[in-house]
């Protein structure tokens, strides 16, 4: 679809984008500023071939658009409230079916841990959690992340992955100064023709294993966090040692995050995020940079999508109809007697 209504989307990568093409579990965390975000990382999958085995961590809004909300719950996505002691139970239980269900299968488990987009409200709200706090950190083309739902996932499968890579997303065509939500619709950028030309893409890989919080286990891998299927409630989410490995892991995200907050500013600075590799100067036919067309399946696709919403769009429109008419028929009628 991205290829058919935005022709001639360049994605260009950086970084240790070579090992997504080597490793076939881990974890993935990104930056979030626009609605888009996700489809263009179905599309990196896509350009692996692992767009079959990819699993977002998205806001509940999702589930309630029409067919995507449908087809995600098939995918057995995970649809957050953005309030833990509300989403504790799908995480775990997610991941235990991931565990038991899925574990010879690959995975991609994407999550933005920013819960929201990057806007001049939800900074202002960031800045005043982090003074509430006493955090002194302060980015400003990123938020504080929340790394809860990270943990809980990276903790519930750090028996069946040890990698997890970091991206940092910059889309061309704005200025640090802008608000990319602001520009990048969704409506836009699929029917109004106003889309980035180039998404940047850089890629960082880390070994879980060597990530604080997990560095050093301190309680029994063979008994992952799970739910009580009985109650649907936890017996205990954290104790006190796996709280401290926690917050240990939160700090290590923080840090990220700040890296990705100056990595931002450098794009905005320089076009791109390498500057052994601007952008400009690539050709087609490097491996870090491709261009998003549209192939025969694309088309197919579209197509059957747009047959299948018309004749159901239409039978339900004609059954409204007859309905109506059938109402007003017998009000007649009634009236007449």
């Amino acid at each position: 679809m991205v290829g058919l209504l935005c022709p001639n989307t360049k994605i260009i990568l950086t970084g240790d984008h070579a090992k997504l093409q080597t490793i076939d579990k881990f974890t993935m965390f990104a930056n979030h500023q626009l609605y888009c975000d996700w489809i263009y990382i179905f599309l990196l999958a896509r350009h692996f071939d692992r767009h079959g085995d990819i699993k977002f961590m998205l806001i509940q809004l999702v589930q309630k658009i029409p067919l995507i909300g449908q087809v995600g719950t098939i995918w057995d996505l995970l649809f957050m409230q953005r309030k833990l002691e509300l989403d504790k139970f799908n995480i775990l239980a997610n991941m235990k079916r991931q565990r038991e269900y899925a574990s010879h299968l690959p995975l991609w488990m994407v999550i933005f841990p920013e819960g929201t987009l990057n806007t001049p409200e939800t900074r202002a709200k960031c800045r005043e959690f982090a003074k509430k706090h006493d955090i002194t950190e302060d980015p400003k083309y990123v938020l504080l992340p929340k790394s809860t739902g990270l943990f809980m996932v990276t903790d519930a499968l750090k028996t069946q992955l040890n990698d997890c890579f970091d991206i940092t997303i910059g889309y061309s065509g704005l200025e640090a100064v802008d608000i990319p939500m602001d520009y990048y619709m969704p409506g836009e950028v699929f029917f109004g023709q106003r889309y980035p030309k180039e998404i940047h893409v850089h890629v960082k890989h880390y070994q879980v294993n060597q990530q604080p919080g997990f560095d050093d286990q301190v309680i029994d891998p063979t008994k992952p966090l799970q739910p009580d299927s009985t109650t649907k409630n936890f017996v205990q989410i954290f104790d006190e040692k796996t709280d401290q490995r926690r917050l240990r892991f939160s700090n290590w995200v923080t840090k990220r995050f700040m890296e990705k907050d100056e990595r931002m500013k450098d794009f905005y600075e320089d076009g791109g995020f390498d500057k052994a590799h601007q952008h400009a100067g690539y050709k087609t036919n490097e491996k870090d940079i491709w261009q998003v067309n549209p192939n025969a399946n694309d088309v197919m696709l579209v197509l059957t999508t747009w047959v299948i919403g018309y004749t159901l769009a239409n039978f339900y429109w004609w059954t409204f109809v007859k309905l109506i008419s059938v109402i007003v028929t017998i009000s007649r009628f009634v009236l007449r007697i």
